[in-house]
């Protein structure tokens, strides 16, 4: 059977404009707002313009991009997912774990339009984190990052776009850049997801250490946080853990605590009273402040068991709170490194997972990603991230019980990092990052002062310095080495509990399908045809996805998808009467047929209108892209 080329006239102008992108000029990028209204009106809205913001990317095989019309069949073309291998146990949620191997806008479009797939992640997806290149300029070993700017926004804004159409209502979405783009991102992501939604910038600490050659050391990146309901988003995003001090050195039966001091400010009569310690030390409370209850209560609360005496119960009364009895803290909008990592330390935990090779050029922390993650999702949601990169919050959401999807064009760093290192966390293998012991605390129970494990870190590294610096001044004879040694040891950090993280669930592993069509001149015409190589169940499955059909258990043919009452037939050659007869007799009475051929008989048209009302023949390619294409 042939496939027959067809002529594509709406696109034969359109085509002689194509052209790669070219050197940004200062007019490339501008804002535009509307035309000027009334004073004391604010239905103005201010929007990022850029050459070619009308149209859509392809790529142009050799690492560039060409700006098309939307109708092109290459930018609109719902290019299919096909699934190669399964890894760990599937069943359940760990079905619903995607590593998709392709460009990222086709697999979101394909999300999106496929009904198969938008049965479970369109309007599905709690929250999206992506790291995309900073398009800074800069070559990296795994991935190019600069190109021009006008082609860096139109890249983020069709993916923006397929992001919004995946998010839950209640979602969020988490982009994280530095300042090279981070500004016009704002703006882009104000169009598209409204100005109202965005919630906050994040400001994370990335490094600790100078870099003297530049001309100011970036120690920031930014993280852009939008959400489909930016009002309500307060009332359902979480409250960071207060995992701070719990520890349980009285066996309470009650489990783990951490006490507080029992004063409050200012002077209250009746909170005055002298208290009786289990020793017999008595204390009044310190200058300024009176305890923080009542005589009576605290009797109360002494016969419950709810009080601390610290100091071997010499010291002044502290009041105990369990992990239930405490509300969570609100996130600061400033993320210190000390709390979730540095690139330093993401590069290390690299280097532990793949031992023999070179950790990947820009991985983020773990505890970076818990930190997004714990705030915007719960256990059981479903997360995706578009730019895969090395993994890092596929490998973070399933420790922590989420369910995700990540996409990544190149095919090795897909073999290279992404599945040896979410394999090395399924089999349980990744001892790193979050799977790690839980929370670190001081051995000497500090977080019952307000000390807490990272304090005690801090004040180690300045000890350090201290003493580095009374050595280059020759005076460190002036310290007392006894007491140096019970600082030390007073701040020492360990590890409390068993690993996070053991292993466990799986994922399946998908590619995006090689274009079913393709575009070429002949003889001053734009030509588009069926793509040589394409095998009948590719076409099928393209022709479906275009359409919106749903596939049938067998893509034999001819009838190979559904859509209510109608079916779908695929004939890889002609359609003439006799095929029409052979399509029909496969339907039921009640039902219609749309059979899509790449070549179609003079005679078929009016057989079809003859037997069966409401069937219609579309010609396979052209039929499937007319003019104004798929929106995007």
């Amino acid at each position: 059977m042939t496939r027959a080329a067809a002529h594509y006239g709406a696109m034969t102008t359109q085509h002689k404009k194509e052209r790669k992108h070219e050197p940004a000029e200062a007019t490339d990028t501008m804002y535009e707002a509307t035309p000027p209204r009334p004073k004391g009106t604010m239905t103005g809205r201010l929007t990022l313009s850029w050459r070619n913001k009308d149209q859509a990317l392809i790529g142009d095989g050799q690492g560039g991009y060409l700006w098309v019309d939307p109708s092109d069949p290459r930018a609109a073309e719902v290019r299919t997912l096909n699934e190669v291998a399964t890894h760990g146990d599937v069943n359940g949620d760990g079905g619903d774990n995607l590593l998709i191997q392709g460009d990222s806008v086709h697999a979101l479009i394909a999300m999106n339009r496929t009904p198969e797939l938008a049965d479970k992640y369109r309007g599905k997806v709690k929250m999206v984190y992506i790291d995309p290149p900073f398009n800074t300029g800069q070559a990296f070993d795994h991935y190019a990052d600069g190109v021009e700017h006008s082609v860096w926004l139109g890249l983020m804004r069709e993916r923006f776009v397929q992001i919004k159409e995946l998010l839950l209502p209640e979602g969020s979405i988490w982009v994280h850049l530095d300042d090279s783009e981070v500004h016009y991102a704002k703006v882009l992501m104000d169009e598209i997801f409204g100005r109202t939604n965005y919630v906050t910038t994040v400001v994370w600490q990335k490094r600790t250490t100078r870099e003297n050659r530049a001309t100011f050391s970036s120690s920031i990146d930014f993280i852009l946080v939008y959400a489909m309901n930016g009002k309500a988003w307060r009332d359902t995003r979480n409250r960071l853990a207060d995992r701070g001090g719990f520890s349980n050195p009285d066996n309470d039966p009650k489990g783990p605590w951490r006490s507080i001091p029992m004063t409050a400010q200012g002077f209250r009569a009746n909170q005055m009273y002298e208290i009786v310690t289990p020793t017999g030390a008595r204390h009044l409370p310190p200058k300024g402040r009176c305890w923080g209850m009542v005589e009576e209560r605290f009797e109360e609360a002494v016969a419950a068991g709810r009080i601390y005496w610290p100091s071997n119960g010499n010291g002044r009364p502290r009041v105990k709170r369990y992990p239930d009895e405490v509300d969570g803290l609100v996130p600061f909008t400033l993320w210190p490194a000390v709390e979730t990592g540095t690139n330093d330390e993401a590069k290390k935990q690299h280097l532990t997972v793949f031992a023999d090779d070179e950790a990947f050029s820009t991985p983020k922390p773990e505890r970076l990603i818990e930190r997004v993650l714990e705030i915007g999702s719960n256990p059981g949601d479903l997360i995706l991230d578009c730019f895969g990169g090395s993994a890092t919050t596929a490998a973070v959401a399933h420790k922590m019980g989420r369910r995700w999807v990540t996409t990544e064009i190149e095919t090795e760093t897909v073999e290279k990092f992404i599945r040896p290192r979410l394999l090395k966390v399924i089999d349980g293998s990744d001892t790193t990052g979050i799977s790690g012991p839980a929370t670190p605390m001081t051995e000497r129970g500090l977080e019952e002062f307000d000390i807490s494990a990272e304090d005690a870190k801090q004040f180690q590294n300045l000890l350090k310095r201290v003493i580095s610096a009374a050595s280059e001044l020759e005076v460190e004879d002036e310290l007392d080495a006894d007491t140096l040694r019970s600082l030390k040891a007073l701040t020492k950090i360990s590890k409390a509990g068993a690993p996070r993280w053991a292993g466990g669930g799986g994922f399946r592993e998908l590619v995006v399908d090689p274009a079913s069509f393709q575009v070429s001149e002949l003889a001053g015409m734009t030509i588009m045809s069926v793509a040589p190589g394409t095998s009948y169940e590719q076409l099928a499955r393209s022709v479906a996805a275009q359409l919106g059909y749903r596939l049938a258990d067998s893509l034999e043919g001819p009838i190979v998808g559904a859509l209510g009452k109608s079916r779908l037939a695929v004939i890889d050659g002609t359609v003439d009467a006799k095929a029409v007869a052979g399509v029909l007799s496969q339907i039921d009475e009640q039902e219609t047929v749309v059979i899509a051929a790449t070549t179609v008989a003079d005679d078929a048209r009016a057989a079809l209108r003859s037997e069966s009302k409401g069937s219609r023949i579309i010609s396979i390619p052209n039929d499937l892209f007319p003019k104004g294409g798929v929106i995007r």
